[in-house]
């Protein structure tokens, strides 16, 4: 069941996302997209996080950080 590992997979991350759902697979492949444009031309030598806030260290759902 595609969907329960995905929601399992959710449970099991230390951190949550800030937009609290798994990105889309066509969210990662705008920003690939983006990048082999034209628009991206002046784009060097950076990393561009595809990871919906999670790397901002958003504690899960109910926990508080403090």
């Amino acid at each position: 069941d595609p969907e329960g590992l995905t929601q399992s997979m959710i449970r099991a991350s230390p951190i949550a996302a800030a937009n609290r759902r798994m990105i889309r697979p066509q969210e990662v492949a705008s920003a690939i997209c983006y990048l082999a444009s034209k628009d991206a031309l002046m784009v060097t030598g950076t990393a561009l996080r595809i990871d919906g806030g999670k790397s901002l260290g958003v504690p899960p759902q109910g926990i508080s950080p403090f």
